[in-house]
């Protein structure tokens, strides 16, 4: 989207009609910097240390202003006292160890090793992929991370559900498990689940 902005059309068209120019240009880049608005966390918690301590302060409040405003009412007080519990180790390991899955960048060393092993779609998920996209996300964009996912994904479903957000396994958890256990056994994968069993 970035390198949209020097392309020679795009040149061009910015030397004859600047003000329209940009003004698309700008409706393309928008979302990139919506999501680094909605996603800064992810820039302090590569910080060694200083994250650690963003997140313990004020009693774990981070996790009271994340994990205890989850809507749908399936997250109760003593769910978030297990939640510090868990987080307050003396020495932040416990707490390092959830914010390095962040650190890691996971996808990148994923993309890497694809691109070392001399795949030729580097990126591309060849397999059935499920999406389930709560629509009232507020840390993932919608325009960055779905639009034109298809073209990442060769047999992809998208479920999306208007009422949920960024948790949506707490949020509506019986749906999610719902859609899940759908998806599973329409592709083949798996007997039909009866209601007693657990996925």
């Amino acid at each position: 989207k970035f390198l949209d902005l020097v392309r020679f059309g795009n040149l061009k068209s910015l030397i004859s009609n600047p003000r329209e120019t940009i003004n698309q240009s700008w409706e393309r880049v928008k979302p990139c910097f919506q999501q680094i608005l909605m996603s800064f966390h992810m820039s302090v918690f590569q910080l060694d240390f200083i994250a650690e301590k963003w997140i313990t302060c004020r009693d774990l409040g981070f996790i009271d202003s994340v994990i205890g405003k989850i809507p749908g009412g399936n997250v109760t007080t003593e769910d978030l006292e297990k939640y510090k519990a868990t987080f307050s180790a003396e020495n932040y390991a416990s707490i390092t160890g959830g914010i390095n899955y962040h650190r890691s960048n996971a996808f990148m060393g994923l993309y890497n090793e694809q691109k070392n092993r001399g795949i030729k779609q580097v990126g591309f998920v060849g397999i059935p992929t499920l999406v389930i996209w709560g629509e009232r996300d507020r840390l993932l964009q919608k325009q960055v991370n779905l639009d034109n996912l298809e073209n990442y994904v060769s047999n992809l479903e998208i479920r999306r559900i208007p009422e949920a957000g960024h948790f949506i396994h707490q949020e509506v958890p019986d749906r999610v498990n719902d859609i899940i256990r759908k998806f599973i056994t329409s592709k083949g994968n798996l007997h039909d689940l009866g209601e007693n069993d657990n996925l």
